[in-house]
């Protein structure tokens, strides 16, 4: 189809699409974008930085196309990793207050479905979770930008430790000495 761009999902005139926007296809590769143009051999989509892309047909045809602007409402989900030795009700009761701000400050934030907590696993370094709130589409980066900067925020208010990677090593004794005997430095000095 040369000519006419061909856009893989166009804003309506009424309200009842206005939720849909020319942004919000996710093609393999994970590339988004508006498609311009579909040829015999490619499609080359425009990316929201402005990029170009061509993509052989194969390459679509043969992979799921994840169109993320079809809903009016999407779930923005904030990752959240808080140190062991944070409360659990403390860090719980935290995040709700950080969920119900942001459906009280931020545009396009639906109040229903309400926010959730939720605890997706015991990590390495942290007790790991996620803030889900729900956004009008169109809002939805804004939405996640502004849910995550308030998320950050109350647990600093609170004093809770938002946990980093952390790797403990315990070397062999024998390589523990070697590597003092290497230093010169001798076996009852503790490295620095």
């Amino acid at each position: 189809m040369r000519g006419r761009p061909a856009r893989v999902c166009t804003r309506r005139r009424d309200d009842r699409h206005a939720h849909r926007n020319p942004r919000g296809f996710r093609i393999p590769a994970d590339w988004q974008g508006v498609v311009d143009t579909i040829d015999l051999f490619t499609v080359t989509p425009d990316t929201p930085g402005n990029r170009r892309i061509l993509m052989p047909n194969s390459q679509v045809f043969n992979n799921t196309i994840e169109n993320i602007t079809h809903h009016p409402r999407r779930r923005a989900d904030v990752a959240v990793g808080v140190h062991y030795r944070a409360p659990a009700d403390a860090t719980r009761t935290a995040l709700e207050r950080a969920a119900a701000r942001v459906v009280e400050i931020v545009p396009g934030a639906p109040a229903d479905p309400p926010p959730r907590i939720v605890v997706v696993e015991m990590g390495a370094s942290s007790n790991n979770g996620q803030v889900r709130v729900w956004a009008r589409t169109p809002d939805f980066i804004e939405l996640r930008s502004r849910a995550k900067a308030i998320v950050k925020h109350v647990l600093d208010a609170e004093g809770l430790i938002i946990a980093f990677p952390r790797l403990d090593l315990h070397p062999d004794p024998a390589v523990e000495s070697a590597l003092r005997a290497l230093a010169g430095r001798p076996d009852d000095r503790k490295p620095t």
